[in-house]
């Protein structure tokens, strides 16, 4: 019988029955009790014995580390893993030619996926974390059953993509573009980031002060250099461009945040980004800026410690040292509220129209904010993200982020890297296969550059672009993706750049390569995926709702694929 057991912070446990009202789960928060630490919601549907024939879906984790996972329930050692907060609030079971989706709709954003294997059987059950018995919602879960040829994972993904549809969390591109004709623009576009300026990273100077300690940034790309790779971008035939300028605000690149005004004087001057913004328009480009409204710097001059997040323990929330030193994160209602609607609205005034990018905001799940002025749980902290998400859609045209994490998924047009690898050297204990779940639910929803694999794929081993290819990803350009001085370079070894002419020229040739190669694929964006499978382990096929196929050839020999052949390392559509 399915259960709901209680955890007290003693580690003491209590179990009550687990309740349908049609196919929710649900209890009242209110019936939480006291000093309550976990609740466990343990259904029936979620146990097979070792040697069924099937598998758990189990989704990512917010690290990124790998994509959605597939633990089949072959014979193995007894142990356990549990999923912290994953991409997707799902998991499911697929037991012989039956299957089931659960969708996490209470409490998402607060819980963990727990599976193993013990005593002969597989289990898998969501554990709700609270604070003293205190649930800041409903925690619930939503069962699916699914029948014959939908009894996959493919299956289950197209049914968490129609329960998204169906209630209105996000819209499809298709009809998304009718309000938003940037988002449509972005659609046939290639993404292209420069990376103008920077500090040292990892930084010498953990509290900087300008004139005093603050390192010097580095300049790569001046904003006339910029206007320069929009005319060779112009003249070798590219006419759909997405730009994204990174470090062009003061102190480069993750600088001073929350100040990105002015420009850094050694990028340029205001009338030089007038003059670039000027020539991206002049092409018909859509031309945007990087900013982040989830770290602060000490050197920022207008930073109001006030609006800090602030952790359980009462204290700032510190996270990582990057360029413009120790990075303390910032309340997403303050950072909304007294940053990004200022530095939207002058962005905007600018003439800057495009795909507007907030850094981290989709890769890293929302946390609550226990200041006592401003206080948010983990879903109010969310929903001030998407607000940001937003408002940069409204007055710059769309909005861009760094992940997949889907609580935001109606507020984000364009996901930069759905996944750190879609290929990790190491992934959580019990997966034995990895699958393209996440691209099934959300292309024609959102596009995406797939991994940090595929960026910058036109100047890396041919699989790159093609692996973007197979999973419906946006060729993404980045000048100078490398900048650390140490050796974490995580979208690769391979760059573009553009220090001498020949440099330039080479770049933007590969560049226009791959946007022709896109072209022939373009306009599959507004479609969904139904199915990514394997024919082989060399050939592989992308199935979408319109019935096109893009079959992909992986190896070095040409195939044959329904009477058509599939040159090496490329691929071919299918109508």
């Amino acid at each position: 019988m399915s259960f709901i057991r209680f955890v007290a912070q003693d580690d003491s446990m209590q179990e009550i029955p687990l309740v349908a009202e049609g196919n929710l789960f649900r209890l009242p928060k209110n019936r939480i009790p006291a000093n309550t630490r976990d609740v466990e919601f343990h259904f029936d549907e979620f146990i097979a014995p070792v040697g069924a024939d099937g598998y758990f879906v189990i989704p990512s984790i917010p690290d990124r580390n790998h994509p959605t996972g597939l633990c089949r329930f072959h014979p193995r050692e007894e142990q356990e893993t549990v999923c912290r907060r994953s991409d997707l609030p799902i998991f499911g079971i697929r037991n012989g030619e039956n299957a089931i989706l659960a969708v996490v709709s209470g409490m998402a954003l607060t819980y963990s996926i727990v599976f193993g294997v013990k005593d002969g059987r597989y289990y898998m059950y969501p554990r709700f974390h609270c604070e003293d018995g205190i649930a800041y919602d409903d925690p619930e879960v939503v069962l699916i059953p699914l029948r014959g040829s939908e009894a996959t994972w493919s299956g289950m993904a197209r049914a968490y993509r129609a329960y998204q549809l169906g209630r209105g969390a996000c819209t499809p591109l298709r009809e998304r573009v009718k309000e938003y004709p940037v988002v449509g623009e972005t659609v046939n576009a290639v993404p292209i980031r420069i990376r103008h300026a920077w500090k040292p990273m990892p930084t010498p100077a953990l509290d900087q002060i300008p004139g005093v300690n603050e390192p010097i940034p580095h300049v790569a790309v001046t904003f006339k250099r910029a206007c320069e790779i929009l005319e060779r971008l112009h003249a070798a035939g590219v006419e759909h461009v997405d730009l994204c300028l990174v470090g062009w605000n003061i102190g480069g690149h993750d600088g001073r945040f929350p100040d990105i005004f002015p420009p850094d004087p050694r990028v340029g001057t205001w009338d030089d980004l007038k003059a670039l913004i000027a020539k991206a328009k002049s092409y018909g480009y859509l031309i945007s800026v990087h900013t982040c409204p989830h770290d602060s710097y000490s050197i920022s001059k207008r930073l109001d410690k006030d609006d800090y997040l602030i952790d359980a323990d009462g204290r700032p929330h510190y996270y990582r040292a990057f360029s413009g030193g120790q990075c303390i994160l910032l309340c997403p209602k303050q950072a909304h509220l007294h940053y990004v609607t200022e530095d939207i609205e002058q962005l905007a005034a600018l003439g800057f129209r495009g795909n507007h990018y907030f850094d981290v905001l989709s890769i890293n799940p929302p946390s609550a904010c226990h200041h006592r002025l401003h206080p948010l749980n983990e879903r109010e902290a969310g929903e001030w993200r998407c607000r940001t998400l937003q408002y940069g859609r409204e007055l710059i045209g769309a909005s861009s982020s760094e992940g997949g994490l889907d609580y935001c998924i109606g507020s984000l047009d364009y996901v930069l890297y759905t996944f750190w690898s879609l290929f990790p050297k190491k992934i959580q204990p019990l997966i034995d296969e990895l699958i393209p779940f996440w691209f099934i639910v959300y292309h024609g929803i959102v596009t995406y550059n797939s991994s940090c694999e595929t960026m910058n794929s036109m100047v890396k081993e041919p699989n790159s672009f093609l692996l973007n290819t197979l999973y419906g990803g946006r060729p993404a350009a980045y000048f100078y993706a490398k900048y650390r001085t140490n050796s974490f370079n995580w979208m690769g070894e391979e760059d573009l750049t553009c220090a001498t002419d020949e440099a330039l020229e080479h770049s933007v040739a590969c560049i226009a390569k791959a946007y022709r190669r896109f072209s022939q694929t373009a306009d599959l964006q507004y479609e969904f995926i139904d199915d990514i499978f394997d024919l082989s382990p060399t050939l592989r096929v992308a199935r979408y709702s319109d019935g096109t196929r893009i079959v992909c050839n992986f190896s070095d020999e040409s195939a044959t694929y329904d009477d058509r052949t599939v040159p090496p390392h490329d691929f071919i559509r299918i109508n």
